[in-house]
């Protein structure tokens, strides 16, 4: 793990914003098709997987123009975002998976971001070089899945489509895995070649029906006790892919932290034990160095919440990153040790 030079800490920052920036730009090929006697103006947008052609307007309307024109310099401006990812990547900052990214683009194109859909996961953890200006252990880069939290039961696409139909966007061999009782609403979505999306929810009450409904999706939600603590007041961050797609996570330290605590709560395998404590590990050593104090804030935070579900765990998981007990005398936990 090595801090960017500044000059590429600057490039990672105006990537980031000029991705937020056009996130709601159309860009792609102009083309004129005639109905009749008039010849109208579309677009071919790439969408995930493919290409969708929008209707702009009538070739010799002046607001027609006018859109052409900025439609081209949407595509200029993707096309500088897409160099400046490949200088990127030349100082170690990786690319996302091109799978992960159509998927991820089909639902930025949709509005889910926008509209309250918090990424979460390895993929998540995949925007945090550039948001911190740094290398991160390529190690942990590889994922087969991506997760989303919806902030708000209510969320929908901007064009009012069903989840499905948007990842099908991305593969068309997007299919829902049913849930164990047959009339829930699915939560989760698997591809031909296993990828799998996991529609996640903070819990509201304890004992609620699983999984929880987005009607404005057709789908359902698993609620997760954590969720709400780790999205709250979320990060504007860019995926590492192409010209970049614009999505919102959990501020980096808070993550960290997160991972600390799931990482003892998983009953599955080792293998995401591991991969949530080499997750942790990275980002405390990094935020420590470039943003002094804000682990201590996040592990005070977290410790205010409890002790069983919240302290005990952090302390175990120190414990499995730090067996020699070096975690009690890190300046960044002294604080959380002297209140335990």
């Amino acid at each position: 793990m090595t801090d960017l030079p500044l000059a590429y800490q600057n490039l990672a920052a105006d990537y980031i914003q000029k991705t937020h920036d056009d996130g709601g730009a159309l860009r792609g090929s102009v083309y004129q098709q005639a109905k009749g006697n008039v010849e109208n103006i579309f677009v071919k947008m790439p969408v995930g997987a493919g290409r969708k052609s929008l209707y702009i307007g009538p070739a010799l309307q002046k607001e027609t123009q006018a859109k052409v024109e900025a439609i081209k310099h949407a595509s200029e401006r993707a096309r500088a975002r897409r160099k400046d990812l490949s200088i990127l990547n030349k100082v170690g900052v990786l690319s996302t998976h091109s799978y992960a990214g159509r998927v991820l683009d089909a639902m930025a194109y949709h509005g889910l971001f926008r509209n309250g859909a918090i990424l979460v996961g390895t993929l998540a953890y995949q925007c945090y070089p550039l948001l911190l200006g740094c290398t991160l252990p390529s190690t942990q880069l590889a994922t087969d899945d991506a997760d989303l939290v919806a902030a708000s039961l209510a969320i929908k696409a901007d064009d009012g489509i069903d989840m499905l139909s948007i990842l099908k966007d991305a593969d068309p061999s997007f299919e829902p895995i049913p849930e164990l009782d047959g009339r829930a609403k699915p939560s989760r979505f698997r591809s031909r070649i296993g990828f799998v999306v996991d529609l996640l929810t903070p819990t509201r009450t304890r004992g609620e029906k699983q999984p929880l409904e987005l009607q404005g999706l057709d789908a359902g939600a698993m609620s997760l006790q954590y969720l709400a603590w780790l999205i709250d007041l979320s990060s504007p961050a860019a995926l590492p892919y192409g010209s970049g797609i614009p999505v919102y996570v959990p501020r980096p330290e808070r993550y960290a932290v997160h991972k600390l605590i799931i990482s003892q709560k998983r009953a599955h395998t080792i293998t995401k034990t591991s991969k949530d404590l080499a997750q942790a590990k990275a980002l405390i050593e990094v935020v420590e160095r470039t943003r002094p104090g804000l682990i201590a804030d996040e592990l005070l935070d977290a410790q205010a919440q409890g002790k069983q579900g919240w302290s005990d765990p952090i302390v175990k998981a120190m414990k499995a990153i730090w067996p020699d007990g070096s975690w009690q005398t890190r300046p960044e936990f002294e604080e959380f040790v002297d209140a335990l």
